[in-house]
């Protein structure tokens, strides 16, 4: 049979036609498959990603919450002022710019001495505080019942500036000396009164009280003044000062305890009779004298809570020295101290241990 040249060009290309349109709508299916694939696969990117976002934010989250839990401290105090500047000199008559109570958190930003920087997020306000006055939450979970205020007096460097004895006094008197030196032993008072305090601290501890130091360190420059107000700016129930009496006759020994007379003032003379007695109960080598009242104490003028300056002893009489400058004896001294102001307090020494 005789083909049609004609006719096998036409089914030829009908043929051709056919199969491109067919690989053509193949081609068509197929790439809506993969613009499908595509889509999806897109879409699970965003939602990957989206993801990755979320998860990177709780992270940051995460991270910023930890790191605000290490800065957070608790107010440790009864009151504590909060300060535009960290000059005591100034915060000794300045108006706080907001107070906090026992118990109220802050975030430390800058831990400095004797002023810390903090923020109070709830009242949006950053100032500076006593840095003593705040701490973490005790692993009891119970807060400080009792606040002492230990001043170890003297410095490294005398202040001979001048400043009223007492508030709206005209008398003035130097605002803080150097201190005595150990006629036998070359022994510093400054060094030796903050030895004793930051003891002292340990002790105390051991029995829930907190203590707020007036100085950490041998430079600072803080008056008696100064050291009397902190007091009662943080409504400490008890302030004690220790000094070193000196002595041209170096037979003079012994511990006094003084206390100001104030009108209504009971406790601070309850308190001196039992730091004195306990005191040179502990130390052998140091002879108890008296109590006595003075108008002379700076510290204890502008104190309004109960505040005693307990004088340690002499550093012109050669026991005394020699005993005073020993730090296993600063030790014992500390535990005396401690005992007669656990006994003032009505803290139980049984109740620390």
């Amino acid at each position: 049979m005789k083909i049609n040249g004609k006719v096998v060009g036409y089914s030829v290309l009908i043929i051709t036609w056919i199969l491109a349109v067919l690989f053509f709508s193949r081609s068509c299916m197929e790439q809506k498959r993969l613009d499908q694939e595509l889509v999806v696969r897109v879409e699970q990117a965003k939602k990957d990603a989206a993801e990755a976002e979320e998860r990177r934010k709780e992270e940051e989250q995460r991270k910023a919450l930890l790191e605000e839990q290490k800065k957070e401290r608790i107010v440790l105090v009864k009151t504590l002022p909060v300060f535009e500047s960290e000059d005591i000199s100034v915060n000794q008559t300045a108006e706080p710019k907001t107070k906090l109570l026992n118990g109220e958190k802050v975030l430390l930003m800058e831990e400095g001495s004797p002023y810390s920087l903090v923020q109070i997020k709830e009242k949006n306000i950053s100032g500076y505080v006593w840095s003593d006055c705040i701490g973490r939450m005790p692993e009891s979970g119970v807060l400080p019942s009792r606040v002492v205020v230990i001043d170890a007096g003297g410095q490294q460097d005398a202040d001979l500036e001048k400043e009223p004895v007492r508030p709206e006094s005209d008398v003035m008197t130097e605002r803080m000396r150097e201190g005595a030196v150990g006629r036998f032993t070359g022994g510093k008072e400054y060094e030796i009164t903050l030895a004793v305090a930051l003891e002292l601290e340990q002790e105390l501890e051991k029995y829930g009280v907190l203590v707020v130091q007036t100085r950490r360190k041998m430079e600072v420059s803080i008056s008696n003044a100064e050291r009397g107000s902190l007091a009662n700016q943080i409504e400490a129930d008890a302030f004690l000062q220790m000094y070193i009496n000196c002595s041209e006759n170096l037979e003079r020994r012994g511990a006094y305890v003084n206390y100001a007379a104030k009108e209504g003032d009971d406790k601070s003379k309850e308190l001196a009779g039992f730091v004195l007695t306990a005191y040179t109960d502990a130390v052998d080598a140091i002879q108890k004298n008296s109590v006595d009242i003075s108008e002379k104490d700076t510290a204890l003028n502008w104190c309004k809570v109960p505040a005693v300056t307990l004088k340690l002893g002499y550093l012109s009489n050669e026991e005394e020295d020699r005993c005073m400058n020993q730090a296993e004896m600063q030790k014992v001294m500390a535990e005396g101290i401690a005992k007669g102001l656990l006994t003032y307090l009505n803290v139980e020494e049984q109740d620390g241990e």
